[in-house]
C-alpha cells in the first residue's frame, strides 16, 4: 500500500514539474510552459539594417515553434533561418535577405 501511494505521489509530483515526451525523455518546463529539452522560439539577434527605427523593428522580431517544441538543434536553425529569411524578404521587398544580420534558437517562448 506504501509502495502504491508513493509511486502516486511520486507521479503527480514528475508531471507537476515536468513529464515523459514521445520518445521516453524526461523533461522539465521553463516558467514560461516551455520545455528544457527543446528548442522553443527563433528570434533576430544582430540587424544589419541601416536605419535605427528598422533595427529596432527587425530585432524585436520572435517567433514560437509549435508546441512542444524541436529536440535537433540543427533542424531548429533551419527552420528559423528560413523564417528569418521569409521576414526579411516580406519587411525589405527590394533588398530582401542583403539587410543581413544573426538569429538565434531558445528553450523558451518568445517574451
Amino acid at each position: 500500500m506504501k509502495k502504491a501511494l508513493f509511486v502516486g505521489v511520486f507521479v503527480v509530483l514528475l508531471a507537476g514539474c515536468g513529464g515523459v515526451d514521445d520518445d521516453g525523455d524526461i523533461y522539465d518546463n521553463h516558467g514560461d510552459g516551455s520545455r528544457t529539452n527543446t528548442y522553443s522560439s527563433c528570434k533576430i539577434t544582430e540587424s544589419g539594417s541601416l536605419l535605427a527605427k528598422d533595427q529596432a523593428r527587425d530585432l524585436a522580431q520572435c517567433w514560437n515553434f509549435r508546441d512542444p517544441g524541436i529536440k535537433s538543434k540543427t533542424e531548429a536553425l533551419r527552420l528559423c533561418k528560413s523564417r528569418v529569411q521569409r521576414y526579411y524578404a516580406d519587411t525589405y521587398p527590394i533588398l530582401g535577405n542583403a539587410t543581413g544580420g544573426a538569429f538565434a534558437v531558445e528553450s523558451t517562448y518568445c517574451p
